[in-house]
């Protein structure tokens, strides 16, 4: 408790409310064991799933069950009227089958190949080079155009570029990200599919090779060019190229909470707004040590320069957060 650690007697209340807690912990541990709680986790896990699938229904499969966001590139390419850019770049990890199978590209030994045919490759920070060389070489800072690139490629791209301490440099040489799975569901609300493959196929009554990044770019470049007559606010849906970073920094902030979250003590919501306001759980600990729970109250509600608050002033959230702070240390 924050008493012992200061040195201090737990007070009756203290006491009241740790025998409370403990029969509460206990309680929780007996009705997880119940056939009636695994059934039911067991049905929102299944919840979860039928929702994923559903979501790669409208918004177009991109294989992220098999390619994680720090896996490797291995194909990288960007088209524009006047430009483009290709190339294969050699994996430090093996290409899971899956992944193999969509985007048709394999190794053996040291020679890559797509639909088993044999293409030239570069290793990882000689394609990244050249790629932020043919980004550096636009008069004006381009805009980079993907589709479901906010929640997906973008963040692969950043990851893959800080590894080689080339992120910095890059991002300092574009506009920033445009993700046009967002402008078309802007422009064609409550469409069944909004997958590339789909939008091409539907709007510009063509087929392409899909996954393979030069056919891709070309076939989205096309698909965007076809909208001239775009009456929507294009810049609103532009995202800053710093995102792909502060994503990742929330991304970090958010983990601390992992333990907290899976106890029930604080709402992903809450955690996740924590996270973006740059607080961890070790903030947490430091303000409950320092000032107990005025001090836990006055970080969680503290306002920020445009008047909103940090995390929360709820009571009873804030209370819950400080019992699972007292109760860990």
């Amino acid at each position: 408790m924050v008493n012992e650690s200061a040195g201090l007697s737990p007070g009756n209340m203290s006491i009241k409310r740790a025998t409370l807690l403990d029969k509460r912990r206990a309680t929780k541990l007996q009705k997880s064991r119940t056939r009636k709680f695994k059934t039911e986790r067991k049905r929102l896990k299944e919840m979860k799933l039928a929702k994923t699938s559903g979501l790669e229904i409208r918004e177009g499969k991109t294989y992220e069950s098999e390619i994680e966001r720090t896996s490797d590139i291995i194909q990288i390419a960007a088209y524009s009227q006047n430009n483009k850019f290709s190339s294969y770049i050699m994996p430090n990890r093996a290409i899971s089958n899956g992944a193999s199978a969509v985007t048709n590209i394999s190794v053996i030994g040291s020679q890559m190949y797509y639909n088993l045919q044999p293409v030239p490759s570069k290793l990882q920070n000689e394609a990244f080079t050249d790629f932020n060389d043919f980004v550096k070489s636009f008069p004006v800072k381009p805009l980079l155009v993907g589709h479901n690139i906010k929640r997906y490629d973008c963040h692969v791209l950043y990851n893959s570029l800080r590894f080689h301490n080339m992120w910095n440099e890059f991002a300092s040489n574009i506009s920033g990200f445009l993700d046009t799975l967002e402008l078309f569901k802007l422009l064609y609300p409550k469409r069944p599919s909004y997958s590339q493959t789909a939008l091409v196929g539907e709007l510009l009554g063509e087929t392409y090779s899909a996954h393979n990044a030069v056919d891709d770019t070309e076939a989205l470049y096309r698909l965007v060019q076809s909208k001239g007559d775009i009456k929507c606010n294009i810049q609103a849906l532009v995202f800053s190229a710093n995102y792909p970073k502060e994503f990742s920094h929330q991304q970090d902030n958010l983990q601390t909470f992992t333990d907290a979250i899976f106890s029930k003590a604080i709402s992903r919501t809450l955690a996740l707004k924590a996270a973006r306001s740059n607080l961890r759980l070790e903030h947490f600990n430091i303000a409950v040590k320092r000032n107990g729970l005025d001090g836990l109250k006055s970080v969680l509600s503290e306002q920020t320069n445009q008047g909103i608050v940090r995390v929360t002033t709820n009571k009873k959230a804030i209370i819950k957060i400080f019992d699972f702070l007292t109760r860990e240390s």
